[in-house]
């Protein structure tokens, strides 16, 4: 419990808020988390995977090879002198195709994967802010709700010792006083058992944030980092280029928006025709054929296709659909992060306003009215 809470506490309720089992401060806490987050090995797997596809775009393709054996004599008609033809002939033919390097197929195609990959890391990195977030919170619940589990048990030692006091009185007064005290002892009670249930799970929330197994105890916040003079909150306008300067998903969104602008240029270079160089090597059998001595060639061209069907214009339509839409993503998470600035502020603004100028205060005459009560 934070120091001036525990002067207000009495010993024994302050024995009833510490802990048997294992505990963990709040940086061990954020590291576990992340460290044993699946969604977070899940992002980092996209890395990779746009890595992979980078590699894969940068891969130069294979050549080509064909080997056709034609001219060949039909069984027991061979070619003679007399009954020429043919004559048969082994052809290689090596292929490349070029239009992946003529055409700039391939370098639109590695701009656009670098782009993914710009865009999952990002994604990556929003995933750790958030997990680290969420780890942060469920810290800071289950200190709250220990904080209030503790609070109430001390109000139903209260209601106890009340109760105590009053059973010995007589008269009708006192049976009216002790209605109410009974009234209040399980009004108490009550708020035990529901503080008891938010505790419980609290430290639910911070398992699933850690990630623990079944056979792993549950691990006790240590306490808070010891803050004496909070940082005073900043313009609204600062918030915001803050935000806009430095959160993932923001980047996730602009990057992925940039991928979607580079895919359309990758579409429409790959309604280029296609372009590749063969060469060939050619043996003629003629000894049997033409009684000529058998012999060697080669030669060259090109192959390819005419564009004039088709020219990806479904694919350079679907590009075009994709950039609209990763804007529309971004203006939209660009309203949600603003929304979520503001409202953080907003409530930081109130908290730092009663940390600085109604606590001290506070503490003093809830001090002074629980000496009163007792």
């Amino acid at each position: 419990l934070p120091p001036k809470a525990v002067e207000l506490f009495g010993a024994d309720t302050v024995r009833l808020g510490t802990t048997a089992g294992p505990t963990m401060s709040l940086e061990e806490v954020v590291r576990l988390a992340v460290l044993r987050d699946p969604a977070i090995r899940a992002a980092l797997a996209d890395v990779r995977i746009a890595n992979a596809e980078v590699v894969r775009s940068r891969t130069l393709p294979n050549p080509s090879v064909l080997a056709t054996q034609s001219l060949v004599p039909f069984p027991g008609r061979p070619f003679t002198e007399q009954q020429t033809g043919g004559p048969p002939q082994l052809d290689v033919i090596v292929g490349y195709a070029l239009d992946r390097i003529v055409f700039g197929k391939r370098s639109a195609a590695v701009a656009r994967e670098k782009l993914a990959v710009d865009a999952a890391s990002a994604a990556h990195a929003d995933r750790v802010r958030t997990r680290i977030a969420e780890a942060v919170t469920a810290y800071v619940d289950v200190l709250e709700a220990r904080a209030f589990w503790v609070l109430a048990m001390e109000v139903h030692g209260h209601a106890r010792r009340l109760q105590d006091v009053t059973s010995a009185r007589t008269g009708a007064t006192a049976a009216a006083e002790r209605g109410r005290i009974r009234i209040f002892l399980l009004t108490t009670h009550r708020a035990v058992m529901t503080t008891a249930a938010a505790l419980e799970s609290a430290r639910a929330r911070l398992r699933e944030r850690l990630a623990l197994k079944p056979d792993e105890p549950t691990p006790e916040p240590h306490g808070f980092p010891l803050v004496d003079h909070p940082a005073p909150p900043p313009t609204e306008e600062e918030a915001l280029r803050a935000a806009y300067e430095s959160r993932p998903d923001l980047e996730a969104s602009h990057r992925d928006a940039e991928r979607a602008r580079a895919a359309v240029t990758s579409e429409r270079r790959e309604g280029m025709p296609a372009l590749g160089v063969v060469g060939i090597v050619s043996h003629q059998f003629q000894a049997q054929a033409l009684g000529a001595p058998n012999v060697w060639s080669y030669g060259f061209g090109l192959f390819g296709t005419l564009p004039i069907l088709d020219r990806n214009q479904g694919g350079v339509a679907r590009a075009h659909a994709t950039v609209t839409l990763a804007d529309a993503n971004y203006v939209a998470n660009a309203q949600r992060v603003e929304a979520e600035v503001r409202v953080a502020l907003a409530e930081y603004r109130a908290a730092y306003q009663a940390i600085i100028e109604d606590n001290e205060g506070l503490l003093s005459s809830a001090g002074d009215m629980r000496s009163g009560i007792r």
